[in-house]
């Protein structure tokens, strides 16, 4: 019972400002930030399924939940609310899971995933077993080296004898993973708030809601930033649209837009945070994506984890 107690959480290094009670950064091995770099892989159709408070999105929530009454077989409802994850063959090795949904089925037999045989190799799931990081507030990693010139961390005062931090060892599980990653999408310091249980009730800021920034990089991809003009396919949508307030009532379309719609289940994380361009965001999600780009060999396993995150 003790083993499985220990396998099941992750500890963590903390520097904390006991003025403020927030902590400054985390350090860790390749335990946690495989687990941090995981939240890129995660399809939106598994975060709507564990985000019970609807903080992230409302939008996507309600998609959800047109699910049960669209369909009546199990395997199309399985198919959008326990979305086939393509990194599943990495993320089943990680100390700390979130996303237990069983793989999907097709006709009682489990549909095989692109597996790497570096999977197993160099300890690490996405960086090497030798890796080991500072995980700031906000989650930007940087190597341990690199700490003491950071003009973020010199003007906390981490680094002098007159400071107000401390040292401290802070334990993690599966439901603070979880936390998380939900408050990374609505909060710029998500580590506070989850490791010091401070436990804010995020404010909705509809001018930087996950809501708009998914729908602005969908139609941004659908109108032609991948696509050529020539090749460009277009669904038609019928509008009902009240005059007076300028808004859309409600669309009228056909199964092309409603399978489009749907099909927002099925993206994962690290494919909106990409096609977000300068979109500001709310949360700190896209720092991961940012130090990824600036991760080398030195620290992740290949050029092919790397696609595996930036491109999932």
């Amino acid at each position: 019972m003790a083993d499985k107690t220990v396998k099941n959480i992750i500890s963590l290094q903390a520097v904390v400002d006991k003025r403020s009670n927030k902590i400054i950064f985390v350090e860790s091995d390749k335990d946690f930030i495989d687990v941090l770099l995981s939240f890129l892989t995660i399809l939106m159709g598994a975060i709507v399924k564990r985000d019970t408070k609807h903080l992230v999105s409302r939008c996507m929530n309600n998609l959800s939940a047109s699910v049960w009454g669209l369909f009546q077989t199990e395997a199309c409802k399985e198919m959008l609310l326990c979305p086939h994850n393509g990194a599943e063959s990495h993320s089943e090795n990680l100390k700390l899971k979130i996303d237990n949904d069983e793989p999907t089925r097709c006709m009682n037999v489990k549909c095989p995933l692109s597996v790497s045989s570096s999977v197993e190799q160099d300890g690490g799931i996405f960086v090497k077993e030798s890796a080991r990081f500072i995980v700031s507030v906000d989650l930007r990693m940087m190597s341990p080296l690199s700490v003491a010139s950071d003009p973020v961390f010199t003007k906390l005062g981490a680094m002098n004898e007159n400071s107000t931090t401390e040292q401290r060892t802070l334990n993690i599980g599966a439901h603070e993973v979880l936390n998380l990653l939900l408050r990374s999408l609505v909060s710029k310091k998500p580590l506070s708030e989850i490791l010091l249980k401070l436990d804010p009730v995020p404010i909705p800021n509809p001018n930087l809601s996950l809501d708009q920034l998914i729908l602005t990089s969908i139609e941004s991809l659908l109108l032609g930033d991948i696509m050529n003009e020539e090749e460009e396919e277009r669904i038609v949508v019928k509008l009902t649209v009240s005059v007076s307030k300028d808004i859309v009532c409600y669309p009228e379309a056909g199964e092309d837009f409603a399978n489009l719609l749907l099909s927002f289940l099925t993206v994962p994380l690290g494919f909106i945070v990409k096609y977000m361009r300068d979109a500001s965001f709310k949360g700190c999600i896209d720092q991961l994506h940012k130090c990824v780009k600036d991760l080398d060999e030195q620290h992740l396993k290949s050029n092919y984890h790397r696609e595996i995150l930036l491109s999932p």
